[in-house]
């Protein structure tokens, strides 16, 4: 409730309490690593989604969050494209590839990567996805990604 309230500072004096009570809460360090996204730290972020996805292994949000962070960190020492690949990969096959937030991911990093082939199919599979689903919203979104990728030049993100 905090957090939809805007009432992030306390959302995360609340989510560090929890977890000096409870340290192994994957959850809770995902919910503590999203709210710090929102608030901009970065680096506190990436921290909390690698515990929630060392503690949950198989969870796939943790590990889509990591590679979304990771592709758009501010500082360029930080950005890891290779990687992000890696966990949105590992994110999509826990989804079955059927989470079309999860092949956002994936298609974003595959073109931060310059795997702009890789990227566009990304972006393909979650546009039919969507539209089966009858979201067109959704569908219409990768169709641009979809454009988007097929115009770009090949550049890899260091």
């Amino acid at each position: 409730a905090l957090v939809e309230q805007g009432r992030l500072d306390e959302a995360i004096s609340h989510y560090r309490r929890a977890l000096k009570t409870r340290p192994d809460y994957a959850e809770v360090h995902y919910r503590l690593g999203r709210t710090l996204v929102m608030g901009g730290q970065f680096d506190g972020s990436l921290e909390h989604f690698r515990r929630a996805a060392s503690l949950k292994p198989d969870w796939p949000d943790p590990l889509n969050r990591m590679a979304q962070v990771l592709i758009v960190h501010p500082d360029a020492g930080v950005r890891d494209a290779g990687e992000a690949v890696s966990l949105a990969e590992r994110a999509a096959e826990l989804t079955e590839y059927k989470d079309t937030s999860v092949l956002d991911t994936l298609a974003t990093a595959c073109a931060a990567a310059g795997r702009l082939d890789r990227a566009a199919a990304t972006a393909q599979s979650a546009m039919e996805l969507a539209s089966a689903a009858g979201d067109e919203q959704d569908a219409e979104y990768f169709r641009r990604q979809l454009a988007h990728y097929l115009g770009m030049e090949p550049s890899v993100q260091e």
